[in-house]
Parts: C-alpha cells; structure tokens; sequence
C-alpha cells in the first residue's frame, strides 16, 4: 500500500510540474533555467515511479508464486 501511495505522490508532482510549465509558457515570462529545472524534475520524478512500478511487479510475482506453492 505504501508504494501505491508513493507512485501516486510521484504522478501529482509530474501534474503539478507540468501544470506550472503551462502557466509559465501562458504568461510568457519562461526563462530556459527555470524550464530546463522543470524538465529535471519531470524526469526524475518519472524514473521514481518507473522503478517504483517494477519493484511493486517483482512483490507481486515473488507473491504469486508463494501462493502457488501453497496451493500445491
């Protein structure tokens, strides 16, 4: 539950972000360091919910496979 809960803090932060880089290009005063920081974190928070992603897999599989062996 715990990961769950993180991934879904990662994907708000990639919608604030990005939300944010709309308001910026809206009011024209964008500078190329603020989007390029912008852009850092976008990809940062991505890779953390990729990684979260396969780690919340590999539980899963591990998981399944114990029950399995249980049920035989």
């Amino acid at each position: 539950m715990m990961k769950s809960e993180s991934i879904r803090q990662s994907l708000d932060r990639i919608e604030a972000a990005a939300e944010y880089h709309d308001q910026l290009g809206e009011k024209g005063s964008e500078s190329e360091a603020e989007a390029q920081n912008l852009r850092l974190k976008m990809k940062y928070a991505r890779e953390q919910v990729m990684k979260q992603t396969l780690e919340i897999r590999e539980e899963v599989e591990k998981l399944e496979e114990k029950i399995r062996e249980e049920i035989r």
